[in-house]
């Protein structure tokens, strides 16, 4: 994605995963940058379009960065890979205004494969300057509509409890982004997927709230679906309670739950870490991340927790840290600041030439998983973590080599999706092997054991 003039942001180059992190000082824009993905949104989805986009935003003056001095033509531009299909999207899109302040199409372009499909302006335009973008119009975007579907299925979620409790105060509004028709948008999914999702939030919600048993969805007299939780207490039978005396937290973290369990495209999250203690944000990475798994949906979201970021699953270059300027803001990749070594050495280390101090200025250091067979190479990779600059985390195994040879496969994938591991298994293979040394990995050997070749996880030794 590549920004200019946009907001606070006066020139923007960011590459993007299937996950980003933005971290930032308070209005270092960090809720302008997610608003990027809500604009093209607005683009594509009916009842909306350019105009009543640029207006939403208070006009184009409220846009455009102050910063902007010569050139004050406010662009877009993003990239896209196709999952599962060799094709490679562009869409830029260029505006200003006139002399009346009114919103004025000044570039559109839809490239497919690096090849035109949509460049404007042309012949039509120098006519009419007033026409409305070709993504928004229905009889023009037949040949990109997939890429104008994927923007309409951006979705922005920032649940507010109170909302959700009285959705009186959201009558006629759909896909609330504040959830205020979050309980109707439950209720409209087929009841066997609505049962399925729900057992699995009831899994995920027994971490914060480990007396809830069971949750449900119900109608009352009036036809208005309330969320009902089953609580374990000290009577013989549980009790039923309603969505108005579920705390803020559990909430919030039911309709992000529900929301990353939704196929589309990217999720926008601001903050997720409020009303939840610290044990939980903790949590939080590797919830989102199991439920993203199964929906491949993007998930973009902006924190000023540490406890979230000290998930061993994020990685660098999925970390951005916001600086604010005067000529703009910068938005810098946490990999940029660390390219030789995955994180600082022995600890936090302060980052350099940072311009401003309210910035989130530490790295903690990674906690890195480990598997062994034994307490004695236990202590050698503690000693090897503490080495390069991480600190142990959850050590599984050390119930001998025969328990950990058939799961070195599965610890193996972990590390390829980016988690931080270490894995001790001296003379793993058969004792043949390891006596007269494996020229290249193979499946099996003369034993009739798999022989299955070790990686060292996404973190970095020193000198390695």
């Amino acid at each position: 994605m590549r920004l200019k003039n946009w907001k606070n942001f006066l020139d923007v180059d960011v590459e993007i995963r299937d996950r980003m992190f933005l971290v930032g000082a308070n209005a270092a824009g960090k809720s302008n940058l997610l608003d990027v993905f809500r604009f093209l949104k607005d683009l594509a989805s009916a009842g909306g379009g350019f105009g009543e986009a640029v207006v939403r935003r208070g006009g184009v003056s409220a846009i455009r960065c102050l910063a902007a001095r010569r050139q004050t033509d406010v662009e877009i531009e993003v990239e896209l890979r196709e999952d599962g299909a060799d094709r490679r999207w562009g869409y830029v899109i260029a505006f200003r205004q006139d002399s009346r302040r009114r919103p004025l199409l000044r570039q559109e372009s839809v490239l497919l494969n690096e090849r035109a499909i949509v460049d404007r302006p042309d012949r039509d335009d120098r006519s009419d300057p007033a026409r409305l973008t070709h993504i928004e119009q229905v009889n023009m975007n037949r040949r990109f509509r997939d890429l104008a579907a994927f923007f309409a299925s951006v979705r922005y979620l920032h649940i507010v409890p109170q909302l959700v409790r009285e959705p009186d105060r959201s009558i006629g509004r759909t896909n609330d982004p504040y959830g205020g028709d979050f309980l109707e948008q439950v209720a409209k999914i087929p009841e066997r997927t609505r049962n399925s999702r729900l057992k699995k939030i009831e899994k995920a919600l027994r971490i914060a709230v480990p007396q809830l048993e069971e949750i449900a969805l119900a109608r009352d007299d009036r036809g208005v679906p309330h969320l009902r939780g089953k609580y374990r207490h000290w009577r013989t039978q549980d009790a039923w309670q309603g969505e108005e005396r579920f705390s803020d937290g559990t909430l919030r973290l039911m309709g992000l739950l529900w929301a990353i369990m939704e196929k589309g495209g990217p999720l926008l999250l601001e903050e997720p870490e409020l009303s939840l203690r610290p044990e939980i944000v903790r949590a939080l990475p590797q919830m989102l991340a199991r439920a993203q798994r199964r929906t491949a949906r993007q998930l973009f979201l902006s924190t000023h927790s540490p406890e979230l970021l000290f998930d061993e699953g994020i990685g660098l270059d999925e970390t951005f840290l916001l600086f604010p300027e005067t000529g703009g803001a910068k938005v810098v990749s946490a990999a940029s600041r660390w390219p030789k070594r995955r994180f600082p050495r022995r600890g936090p280390r302060k980052l350099k030439n940072c311009r401003c101090s309210r910035a989130v200025e530490t790295m903690p250091r990674p906690s890195i998983a480990a598997a062994v067979d034994g307490v004695t190479d236990e202590a050698v990779v503690d000693r090897i973590i503490d080495h390069a600059g991480g600190r142990v985390g959850t050590v599984y195994g050390k119930k001998g080599k025969e328990r950990l040879r058939p799961k070195i496969a599965g610890y193996n994938n972990a590390t390829r999706r980016g988690s931080f591991w270490s894995i001790s298994t001296p003379r793993i293979a058969p004792p043949d092997c390891a006596a007269h040394g494996c020229p290249r990995p193979r499946r099996s050997c003369a034993s009739g054991l798999p022989c299955v070749p070790l990686r060292l996880g996404s973190w970095q030794t020193p000198k390695r």
